[in-house]
């Protein structure tokens, strides 16, 4: 930091940056955030088959001395959020939840820095629930924000007993390093969170210290449009719709009768159910 920003900082003193955090139900996230703050000031871990976090939670983080010097800001604010495949909400109702979170950020002239989105290493594949939450973080950032996404693999703690499941974490990591470039063309970094120590949480989102403010897709476009015409609204709506027509159309199904096997207009009806 050069001797008039230093200056500068004292006299006006710095601004506090903004992290979200997102990831699966699980995923480390609460767990993720108390290695970043002090000891006086760790949300606690969630350890029930239900989310914790049902709503959003802020959590202020005082950046250590050694990296302090070459932030633009003094402290962060870590935005915990829920879980994308909820027990109890709907898809739809987290993404409000997480909307209104970032609405209300970019209402109070908020410093957003990026998101950091957690991944548990200990799955042994991309689950349905996995991929959807990828998707639905690159519709919430935009392409035009993927820089400022960060994955951290977590639980590595949970196979570091094992030779054999260390090095099978160890090409998991490698598989999803692959698969994360692909995703947001190489602009995405990916860091393991390997000795659940404060350090190793600070070195992963150390590259986000030193970034300027910058709106998400999502935050701009709902400037102009209700939540459910946003890209990734639409994404979870269209969903939640085909699930449901896949819902009747299995009740429709199951209550056929015989006559109705060979009825050309019930299975019209069916077709035009499914089509509209």
């Amino acid at each position: 930091m050069s001797l008039i920003s230093s200056v500068t900082s004292l006299i006006m003193g710095k601004k506090t940056g903004y992290i979200v955090v997102m990831g699966m139900t699980g995923s480390g996230k609460t767990t993720f955030i108390s290695h970043l703050a002090s000891p006086e000031d760790k949300p606690g871990a969630g350890h029930s088959l239900r989310s914790s976090t049902v709503g959003t939670s802020r959590y202020r983080v005082r950046i250590p001395a050694h990296l302090r010097g070459a932030s633009i800001y003094d402290d962060i604010v870590l935005v915990d959020t829920p879980g994308f495949d909820d027990t109890t909400r709907s898809d739809l109702d987290v993404l409000r939840t997480i909307a209104d979170e970032l609405d209300r950020l970019r209402q109070e002239g908020r410093h957003l820095l990026g998101v950091l989105f957690l991944h548990r290493i200990t799955d042994m594949r991309l689950t349905n629930s996995a991929i959807k939450n990828v998707t639905v973080l690159q519709k919430i950032c935009g392409s035009d924000n993927y820089d400022r996404v960060f994955l951290a693999t977590t639980m590595w703690d949970v196979v570091s007993f094992s030779k054999e499941a260390s090095n099978s974490a160890q090409a998991r990591q490698e598989e999803l390093e692959e698969y994360w470039a692909e995703l947001f063309g190489g602009r995405s970094a990916m860091q393991p969170h390997l000795f659940n120590t404060r350090d190793s949480a600070w070195e992963i989102v150390k590259p986000l210290l030193d970034k300027p403010n910058r709106s998400l897709e999502i935050q701009v476009e709902l400037l102009d449009r209700p939540l459910e015409r946003t890209k990734v609204g639409e994404y979870l709506s269209y969903g939640l719709l085909d699930a449901r027509k896949r819902q009747e159309l299995v009740a429709r199904r199951d209550s056929i009768t015989p006559s109705q096997i060979g009825n050309k207009s019930w299975w019209s009806s069916v077709i035009d159910f499914w089509s509209d």
